[in-house]
């Protein structure tokens, strides 16, 4: 995970993971939205809207 710049984390509550994941989000950064169920359950891309200057990538699937 280092050699690729990732952390991780454990967070015991959906809140608490919410909480550490909006906190990390630096202003101004570009966000990839996945299709996570967990994300989209816990409001976390409504909430990251918020941040100042946070912009989102939205992968587009065709069929």
């Amino acid at each position: 995970m280092n050699r690729c710049r990732i952390e991780g984390s454990y967070a015991n509550t959906a809140e608490k993971a919410k909480e550490e994941i909006l906190a990390a989000t630096p202003v101004g950064a570009s966000v990839f939205r996945c299709g996570s169920m967990t994300a989209v359950g816990m409001g976390l891309w409504e909430d990251k809207a918020q941040l100042p200057g946070v912009g989102f990538w939205t992968p587009v699937f065709s069929k």
